[in-house]
């Protein structure tokens, strides 16, 4: 199940996929979001085996692929992260951003803040996933936003999010820091690579990094979540394996 509680806005690029035997017991579908703002409903798919020309591997915000019935164990909450930021709205902001359907700003944050921890709280998904562009725990060039450490991040923490997944930094990213009990997956690596990564401390609890092109791919059943990293070739770099 896919749950967006903000404005619908491009988020970046994720594939989320489970792929494996079919199973008459369990529901095969795609999930290809281009967000709505409520539920996104489930399409029948027949099953294949992704290859490089796949146009969900270049174009899609979202697809989950595999063999499930996903309302009943894992649930994705997209929060739309932009109007967040300060410096967006600052007048020396040289970018130029559309805020129409917004209103006021902070009317707006706190109705996503409010719905977020509404939609988690009342969330009966073994595996719950946040998604949205910005990071808030990263080593990569644009590091932390400090914003939604301070605003978001409690919210998660409070309601037991397994992963937070984000782009804007242009590399790949798994951290998890003894402090949090949030997986901060960063996967932004599709274009812009080779900016930087910061020198860790053990505090930063980085677990993997790449400044390169790369992608995550994640697999789940009712107990057991899975992401691995790639690189371009598809090459396994990296895996997070979670059981409850």
């Amino acid at each position: 199940m896919v749950r967006s509680v903000g404005k619908p806005r491009l988020l970046g690029r994720y594939i989320v996929a489970n792929w494996g035997p079919p199973n008459p017991e369990r529901q095969e579908v795609v999930l290809s979001a281009i967000l709505s703002t409520e539920i996104l409903s489930l399409r029948p798919f027949a099953p294949r085996q992704p290859s490089h020309t796949d146009k969900c591997f270049s174009t899609a915000d979202l697809v989950v692929i595999g063999f499930c019935s996903c309302d009943k164990f894992v649930e994705f909450f997209f929060i739309d992260t932009t109007p967040f930021v300060d410096k967006y709205w600052s007048k020396e902001e040289h970018r130029k951003f559309d805020w129409r359907g917004i209103g006021g700003r902070q009317e707006y944050l706190d109705s996503q803040l409010e719905t977020l921890n509404s939609k988690l709280e009342s969330s009966v998904a073994t595996w719950k996933i946040v998604v949205g562009h910005h990071t808030i725990s990263s080593l990569g060039r644009h590091g932390d936003t400090h914003e939604l450490v301070r605003q978001v991040l409690p919210i998660l923490e409070k309601h037991s999010v397994d992963l937070y997944i984000n782009g804007h930094d242009h590399c790949l990213e798994h951290i998890k820091r003894q402090d949090s009990s949030v997986h901060f997956i960063t996967s932004g690596a599709g274009s812009k690579s080779f900016q930087g990564i910061h020198e860790a401390t053990p505090e930063d609890g980085l677990q993997f990094a790449m400044d390169g092109q790369g992608f995550i791919s994640v697999s789940m059943a009712v107990h057991e979540l899975r992401v691995d990293f790639h690189d371009a070739l598809g090459h396994n770099l990296h895996k997070l394996q979670l059981t409850k």
